[in-house]
């Protein structure tokens, strides 16, 4: 059974060794080693194998299939699902990082597949997919752009107005050579 990516691609495909135009499609199964303690999981790669010379290759969906799968065996969300996230609240990737004080480099990385989130960010975004955690989300921030953002600096001693005054006027006295 020949994936949807592989129908579209196909015929913009050829074999890097011989350019052979005429490559067939399959899955093959793989074990990926991930991570520090080598953990690993089996996954159905698509490749695209030559009958000219019999080279077995693979393009960008399976890297893809391998992402998601790490992604699943580790228990955390896959980069389209973080995608799907953030799109069912109608935010940007800018507006979604503003809300949520996620770096936008960060929600970059983790909805393209160049890193996986933590344990922790990704509960979060679990959470952010709840409408009413969204909502309490929502009214922190506003809450939090209400609070005054300048304070006037607070000493323990209280100084009376000349000592501030002449700390203000304070200049430092020149040598004389």
């Amino acid at each position: 059974m020949m994936s949807k990516y592989l129908e579209d691609n196909h015929q913009h495909i050829c074999c890097p060794l011989c350019e052979n135009e005429n490559l067939t499609s399959t899955f093959q199964s793989e074990d990926i080693q991930y991570g520090s303690s080598g953990k690993s999981v089996t996954v159905d790669i698509p490749v695209f194998i030559c009958p000219s010379c019999s080279f077995v290759f693979s393009g960008e969906e399976a890297e893809t299939v391998i992402h998601d799968a790490i992604c699943k065996d580790m228990g955390v969300l896959t980069p389209s699902e973080i995608t799907e996230i953030r799109r069912k609240l109608g935010l940007s990737q800018e507006k979604f990082a503003e809300l949520t004080k996620i770096g936008v480099a960060s929600i970059k990385r983790w909805e393209s597949g160049k890193t996986i989130q933590d344990a922790s960010k990704d509960t979060y975004l679990r959470l952010l997919a709840i409408p009413e955690v969204m909502d309490k989300l929502e009214r922190i921030n506003n809450k939090a752009k209400q609070l005054p953002t300048k304070k006037e600096p607070k000493f323990r001693s209280q100084f009376s107005p000349a000592t501030i005054s002449r700390a203000e006027n304070f200049q430092l006295r020149r040598l004389a050579a």
